[in-house]
Formats: structure tokens, sequence, C-alpha cells
């Protein structure tokens, strides 16, 4: 197992914690203060962070973490470290130490060098004053598993009739997912991981509303997640969990490993997100 890059200690007053209840709700929010000191950086946490917790009318908790260090860098300069910590949880689950994904800005050159990756992935583990945070490269931390990429038109026809005989109530979801991601951008290349025979495929001609229609008709059934590349290379993608369909923006893609790294069985999709450069998909 590989070692944290960084390990944050959060002290908590539980006396200061806010909870509310609502018809369709819960939100707590969890001041706190803390520190931290390595050869990286050494600091402490600014007033103002908090962790807001809000669980919707379904129980899927997101946890979003905000808080800015102030200290000095590995060069000895003054400087800042803010962080930004987002996870997703099922319904009435806390696993233990819980998982996150955070990202970060510095005004220090020398510690942005060291933290100018795509991803990273948090552990929270319990201690008798509040958590510590420890942070970890998640690119370096995982070998994606090869996945055969195939697509012809034996692979799209299926997926076309299924459309055509599907549910009214269905396709006309599916067919307004593809209207506004097709309204957004144009479409140039979709990458769907099929789970029914664990196969990618991957199209880049060919792509118009009904074609995305069908694909997104599919998730439910057949797969983990669609990624969307737009000309301008952004990316976005579409998840299917417990029969639903997620509309995931680009800048919330990573919060989104926590739900496929529940599938311990999901050896394929463990980790699509981190096989982004296989299909040059990064921006």
């Amino acid at each position: 197992m590989s070692e944290p890059i960084m390990k944050f200690e959060i002290l908590i007053n539980r006396e200061k914690v806010s909870h509310m209840t609502a018809p369709n709700g819960k939100v707590t929010v969890i001041p706190f203060t803390g520190f931290y000191e390595s050869a990286l950086f050494r600091g402490k946490i600014l007033p103002g962070a908090a962790d807001v917790q809000v669980t919707n009318a379904a129980g899927i908790r997101h946890m979003c973490a905000k808080y800015m260090f102030e200290g000095e860098d590995a060069e000895g300069k003054p400087c800042h470290l803010f962080v930004e910590n987002n996870g997703y949880f099922e319904p009435g689950s806390r696993p233990k130490p819980f998982h996150a994904y955070p990202t970060f800005m510095t005004d220090s050159p020398s510690l942005h060098q060291k933290l100018a990756k795509a991803v990273y992935r948090a552990e929270g583990h319990s201690t008798p004053e509040g958590v510590e945070i420890r942070i970890f490269d998640a690119e370096s931390a995982i070998e994606p598993e090869p996945v055969k990429e195939s697509f012809n038109e034996e692979d799209l026809l299926p997926l076309l009739n299924a459309f055509a005989e599907g549910k009214e109530e269905d396709t006309k979801k599916a067919l307004a997912l593809s209207k506004k991601a097709s309204s957004h951008q144009k479409i140039q290349q979709v990458v769907l991981f099929s789970q029914a025979d664990g196969k990618v495929i991957n199209i880049k001609e060919k792509i118009n509303e009904a074609v995305l229609a069908a694909l997104i008709h599919t998730l439910p059934q057949s797969a983990n997640i669609l990624f969307i590349i737009f000309d301008n290379r952004e990316l976005s993608a579409l998840f299917s969990m417990k029969d639903k369909v997620l509309d995931i923006p680009h800048d919330t893609l990573p919060i989104f490993q926590e739900a496929l790294l529940k599938s311990e069985k999901d050896n394929v999709f463990a980790m699509p997100l981190m096989r982004y450069k296989q299909w040059n998909l990064t921006k």
C-alpha cells in the first residue's frame, strides 16, 4: 500500500457543530481548526473552515470540507494552501476510514509544483480530537487493468434496437439528457464503459442525438459510466447509480470515484477515471 503524501490534523469542537433536519433531507455543518507539519509545508488552518454535509431525500450524503492553511513552504517562504475535499456516501453509511477526493490551490510556486496533479484521494481516520486526513496520489497508487477497446456496427445496433423498443418514459429521459449534452458543445467522442460484456465502446464518428440517447438509455442496464468529449476538449459524463442516470460536470468528476470504488467485485470499472490518458481525454 502506498504511503500518504500529506497528513492533516483536523481538530473539532463538538459543541459548535450545527444540525438541521428538513422534509427533503438533513444538513450538518462542522467547523474545525487544525494544523499540518512536514518538510513539504507547515502551517495552521485559518478561521472559517467547515465541513458541510448534506443528505438528500434519497439518503445520499455529500460531504464538502473547505479550509485554508497559513504557513511556510519547503523554502521557508510564507504561503497559503487551500483545500477542498469532497465525498459521497451511500444511504446510512460512512465507511471507516471514509474516502473523499481533494483539490488544492496554493500561492507557493514550489508547493504548487508538488500538488499540480490531476487526481488525489483522501482517507479520514478518526482521532480523539477529530480526524486525521491522509492524502494519497491516486494516479501512482492504482494501476488500471487493461481494457479491450472496440467498436463496430454490431456493437451499436443492439443499443439502437433496445432504445427503439424501450419504455416511453425511459426513452424520453434519455432523449432529454441527449439534447442537453448536444446543446452544450459539438460532441467529438463518446466512451461507454459497458458492464454487460466487459468492454469499452469508443465512438468517434456517427455521433448524433439518437445514438447518444441510445447509449444513455443502456446505462442503467449494462454500464457504469459514459464519457462525453466535446470539440473544445471539455469532458463531462453520465453515471448510472441505483437505476438513475446522473449528470456529472467536468469539475466534479473526481468526486464520483468514491461511488465507483464501492464495487469491489467490479474489477473492470474500479477506476475508469484513471484511464483518461488511454483515450487522450485530458485537456
